[in-house]
């Protein structure tokens, strides 16, 4: 986060524009994005036939494109046909492909560990003076990171406030507003656009455009009422029994003390994890090798990997991309050392047998956790 927000800080970024306004970071670097995709890469994984509607897509704003324009069985992706579209002035989309290249894969981690949100990465390839999309709002925050070409976006008074997901966009949001403002993004910019603002974009007349958007999810309020609502039914029946929805008058009081019941910092506290789990959950489960160990081994946490780790009582929570574990003492006492010491050695693990040590190095490399050698 703070390579992509840089030079502006962390906090000011969300005390200033987070959820509220577009800000466009400009840099001299025309490369400082380069080491995460290229044209080149990009258009090999085309190339490759290994990609497949609906992954990658041809989008162009002036005219509709029908999928079997560029792809063959299946659903596979004709690169001859795709590059012909392409060269009639598509977009071509790729979608999550954070999951085709390690450096977006690494990128989008980090996000979500920082930020407790699940992160998803687009890419987009705009040949000179096209535009893929018609105006249009997200329903997520979205960070554009302009790896090549040029490409201007224009903003517009129209949108909805901080939509939900699932609020879609409709060309009606768009009717008699105005252009409020227009940005040209550069090589190595950055632009952040909240949710809810409408906005399109056309690459420049010179050369073709390439950059990436990084998708934010945030969780909302409304996530975490519903979520702590979850748990308070789950604990106390009250919430569980039906009501009358032929009762005309109400004892708003006496509802508004059975609401109060969940707004607990018990119930708040296991909402939030829940919350932090699903973020754990949504992301791709990391490929392992095989791990050999032995009481000699030397193994190391991948602080990478590990997203966060949570102590309930006798209750050890980690989160990893895609698993949640939970150890229960002893369990918890040897994985809270090891996560403490950073690098340990297996005997030296604490409050289990040497067996239980060895089931132990093994679970947690098969999560992606550890690895055998010095701390990583």
């Amino acid at each position: 986060m703070s390579k992509i927000l840089a030079p502006v800080e962390y906090q000011n970024f969300y005390n200033d524009y987070w959820e509220a306004h577009p800000l466009h970071i400009e840099r001299s670097d025309s490369s400082y994005f380069k080491q995460l995709l290229s044209e080149e890469s990009l258009l090999a994984l085309i190339e490759s036939g290994a990609a497949s509607f609906p992954d990658v897509q041809a989008i162009n704003a002036r005219s509709p494109i029908p999928v079997c324009d560029y792809t063959k069985d299946k659903m596979a992706i004709c690169a001859e046909r795709m590059m012909q579209c392409y060269a009639d002035g598509a977009t071509i989309v790729v979608s999550e492909v954070h999951r085709k290249f390690p450096a977006l894969q690494e990128a989008c981690l980090e996000f979500s560990k920082t930020h407790q949100m699940r992160c998803q990465a687009n890419a987009y390839l705009s040949p000179a003076g096209n535009q893929g999309f018609h105006s249009h709002y997200d329903t997520h925050d979205v960070f554009v990171l302009q790896v090549a070409g040029r490409k201007k976006f224009q903003f517009y008074s129209a949108g909805i406030k901080l939509p939900f997901i699932d609020d879609t966009y409709t060309p009606e949001h768009k009717a008699h507003s105005e252009m409020m403002d227009e940005v040209e993004v550069s090589s190595g910019d950055t632009l952040y656009i909240p949710r809810g603002i409408v906005h399109d974009a056309i690459a420049d007349d010179g050369e073709p455009s390439l950059h990436i958007t990084l998708g934010a999810f945030p969780f909302v309020l409304r996530d975490l009422l519903q979520e702590m609502m979850q748990v308070a039914s789950e604990n106390d029946v009250a919430y569980r029994s039906s009501v009358d929805l032929q009762q005309r008058s109400v004892d708003m009081a006496g509802l508004k003390n059975k609401a109060a019941g969940f707004f607990t910092e018990k119930i708040y506290a296991e909402a939030v994890s829940r919350l932090a789990d699903e973020v754990s959950l949504s992301l791709p489960v990391e490929a392992n090798a095989a791990l050999e160990f032995s009481l000699q081994s030397t193994i190391a946490l991948l602080h990478g990997n590990v997203f966060s780790t949570e102590k309930i009582n006798d209750t050890l929570k980690l989160r990893v991309p895609g698993l949640v574990l939970s150890f229960e003492d002893p369990m918890a006492i040897a994985v809270d050392a090891i996560l403490s010491a950073g690098a340990i050695k297996v005997s030296d693990i604490p409050a289990l047998n040497n067996e239980q040590k060895l089931a132990l190095c093994r679970q947690l490399a098969e999560a992606g956790a550890i690895t055998v050698g010095n701390a990583a």
